[in-house]
């Protein structure tokens, strides 16, 4: 296979997975605000946030990772600021997303391990 086939491949797979992680989160948004029964639930508001992180997670490396790896070739000549400020802003929802999860994780132990103060 030549060269620009498999650069095609590659970004086809990149954006079939990050339009699908955008719909998919956009989706779990609509549902927290829309359901009543969900926001009776104890952490929708972390679920809701970290899919909201996701969403924006995903649009960036959207408008980085495709047109990167089909125009790699321009990017790499033309030594521009957009790498960085595209891999800073991945990162800080990456951080993001991390921080929610860890949230996630005291909240179920703040509800398994319950103590009273006195």
């Amino acid at each position: 296979m030549e060269q620009h086939t498999m650069d095609i491949i590659v970004a086809g797979t990149w954006f079939a997975i990050l339009i699908y992680a955008v719909i998919a989160n956009i989706l779990l948004a609509i549902l927290i605000v829309s359901s009543t029964e969900t926001r009776t639930l104890t952490s929708y508001w972390i679920v809701g946030s970290f899919s909201l992180s996701e969403v924006g997670m995903a649009m960036t490396a959207l408008f980085h990772v495709v047109p990167f790896v089909l125009l790699h070739e321009a990017f790499s000549k033309n030594e521009s600021t957009s790498d960085f400020l595209m891999l800073s802003g991945y990162h800080s929802f990456w951080a993001v997303s991390l921080m929610h999860l860890v949230l996630m994780a005291l909240n179920r132990l703040a509800i398994r391990y319950t103590f009273s103060c006195r």
